[in-house]
C-alpha cells in the first residue's frame, strides 16, 4: 500500500507539472460548450454537458503521457530496481486513471451545473448527471484500451495502435449497420428498444459491461508487463 501511495504521489505531481496543457484542455472544452449552446438543434442540457464530457474524455488520454514519462531514459529499469513489483505498478496506474477520471467528472459536472443555472441553459440536474456519466464511462473505456496497448507497444507505435483500434471500432459499427440492412434486421428498431429502457437500467448495464472490460484490461496489463524484461 505504501508503494502504491508513492507511485500515486509521483503521478499526481507529474500531472500538476502539466498545468499549461490542462488549461488548454479547459479552454477547448469551454469553446466546445459555447458552440453547442449556440446550436439550436442540440438539447440545452446536452449542450451544457459538452464541456464536462470533453474534459473527462480528454484527461483520460493523459494516462498515456504518464506511461510515456515512466518509459523515458530507461525509467522502468530504475523503477523496478526499487521495492515496486510490476503488479503494484499496474494496479496503481488503474487506480490513478480512474481517480483522475472521477475527479474531472465531478469538476465538469460542477462547472456545467453552475453555468446551466446562471445562463438558464437547462436545470434538469438528473439529466445532466446521466449525460455526464456516459462521458465518464467513455473515459474509462479509453483507459481500459490505453494502458495495456501502451504497455505492449512503446512510444509512437502505441499511439498509432490506439488510433487504429478506434478507427476499427468505428468501421465495425458502420459495417454492422450495413450487414443488418442486408439481412433484413432493422438496427433502428433495436436501438429504439434499447433507448426505451429506463436511464437507470441503461446506466446499470453500461457499468456492468465496464467492470468486466476493466477486469480483462487489468489482467492483460499485468501479463504484458510480467513478460517484459528490464
Amino acid at each position: 500500500m505504501r508503494t502504491e501511495k508513492g507511485l500515486l504521489l509521483k503521478d499526481w505531481g507529474l500531472l500538476k507539472s502539466q498545468g499549461k496543457g490542462i488549461i488548454y484542455v479547459m479552454i477547448g472544452g469551454a469553446a466546445l460548450m459555447v458552440g453547442a449552446l449556440n446550436n439550436s438543434v442540440i438539447d440545452r442540457e446536452e449542450s451544457a454537458a459538452c464541456f464536462g464530457i470533453y474534459i473527462t474524455v480528454t484527461m483520460a488520454i493523459y494516462v498515456a503521457n504518464m506511461l510515456a514519462y515512466d518509459e523515458m531514459d530507461h525509467g522502468f529499469q530504475y523503477l523496478f530496481s526499487l521495492p515496486v513489483t510490476k503488479k503494484d505498478y499496474v494496479r496503481e496506474k488503474y487506480i490513478f486513471s480512474i481517480s483522475l477520471d472521477a475527479a474531472v467528472w465531478l469538476l465538469g459536472l460542477t462547472i456545467t451545473t453552475v453555468v446551466s443555472m446562471i445562463g438558464n441553459y437547462g436545470t434538469d440536474l438528473k439529466k445532466l448527471v446521466m449525460i455526464m456519466s456516459w462521458g465518464m464511462m467513455a473515459g474509462v473505456v479509453l483507459i481500459a484500451l490505453n494502458i495495456p496497448v501502451r504497455l505492449k507497444f512503446d512510444g509512437e507505435k502505441g499511439r498509432l495502435i490506439i488510433a487504429v483500434i478506434v478507427l476499427f471500432l468505428g468501421g465495425a459499427g458502420v459495417l454492422t449497420g450495413k450487414m443488418c440492412g442486408r439481412l433484413g434486421v432493422n438496427p433502428t428498431g433495436i436501438f429504439q428498444k434499447i433507448v426505451s429502457l429506463s436511464a437507470g437500467q441503461l446506466l446499470g448495464a453500461g457499468m456492468m459491461i465496464l467492470v468486466i472490460g476493466l477486469t480483462v484490461s487489468y489482467q492483460c496489463s499485468i501479463k504484458i508487463l510480467e513478460k517484459k524484461e528490464y
